[in-house]
């Protein structure tokens, strides 16, 4: 089973040994239709590649939700979270979906070790890279006009993701706009400008990721003077596939995706502690639990 893998996208090229690591770690999971695959702010432990059936990326527009892509076979639910260094993709089953879920630490460790599989992952866009920057776009913009699914499919055939490490610098041109696509990047949040000026410090294990979108599409898509017709709203109707390959096997029922415990690069600013009181034996200790459970971003419960 583990060899036919190989003709996934994502795993050409690499190492017996690496396949040997993803034999050993790796377990067959079945989600039923509805069942969510990953959701939007949490960092997965685990990595689902699709080996039947098919998924849908969602995001939410008018307050209702909407499908923004189709992910069919070969599709790698959870790798961008992983990669982005932040919990980015709502996706649910459409149908009943069989997958091969890698752990975490395999793919950190794959990624550290494998220059084939580390090339494709800091290349490759993901839907969620541009519909992540388009949400803040949109925002931003002066429209009002401008639907989310349109302006994904219009910058999704448009852009491209550029990979950074410390101490490098990005070509940057006139025709571009450069935007933070990563998580892992010090004192920058995504969606913040990219400009070339400064030295970035990139936190292992991951590359940091830079999308560079069209200027004149970025242009239409923030001013209220243009042409409303400059994002094709034709495209609204379109919901794209991202899908390769084939197969299958015995497959376990899936459970509810979990949050990473590996140490990844997260970068965020120091947070303010807010001081939660409480009175008596039990409302004492239960209001230091509840901050203390604050502080390191668990739930409380």
């Amino acid at each position: 089973m583990i060899m036919k893998l190989s003709d996934f996208t994502i795993f050409k090229g690499i190492s017996e040994d690496s396949f040997n690591e993803l034999k050993n770690s790796s377990v067959l999971y079945k989600f039923k239709i509805g069942q969510p695959m990953s959701f939007k702010n949490v960092i997965p432990n685990q990595v689902h590649i699709i080996l039947d059936g098919e998924a849908r990326l969602l995001s939410t527009e008018n307050n209702q939700k909407v499908t923004i892509a189709k992910l069919g076979i070969g599709s790698a639910v959870g790798l961008a979270s992983l990669i982005r260094i932040e919990g980015c993709e709502e996706v649910t089953a459409s149908t009943e979906v069989k997958t091969l879920s890698i752990p975490d630490k395999s793919i950190i460790d794959i990624y550290n070790k494998e220059i084939s599989f580390r090339s494709l992952c800091n290349n490759s866009l993901f839907p969620v890279d541009v519909l992540s920057i388009v949400e803040s776009l949109i925002k931003k913009s002066k429209r009002n006009d401008i639907s989310l699914r349109a302006a994904f499919n219009t910058f999704a055939k448009n852009s491209k993701i550029l990979s950074i490490n410390s101490g490098k610098k990005i070509e940057i041109h006139k025709n571009f706009k450069y935007f933070i696509c990563s998580n892992n990047i010090e004192n920058k949040k995504i969606s913040d400008t990219y400009n070339n000026e400064e030295d970035l410090i990139i936190k292992p294990p991951f590359s940091g990721r830079i999308i560079q979108l069209d200027s004149n599409l970025f242009n239409k898509l923030m001013k209220s003077d243009i042409n409303n017709n400059a994002i094709d709203q034709k495209e609204k109707s379109i919901i794209p596939d991202f899908s390769n390959s084939e197969q299958e096997l015995n497959f376990l029922p899936a459970l509810e995706p979990t949050k990473t415990a590996e140490e990844i690069g997260q970068y965020s600013p120091r947070k303010d502690f807010k001081i939660i009181k409480g009175r008596g034996e039990i409302g004492e200790p239960l209001a230091c639990l509840q901050m203390l459970s604050n502080y390191l971003d668990t739930p409380f419960r």
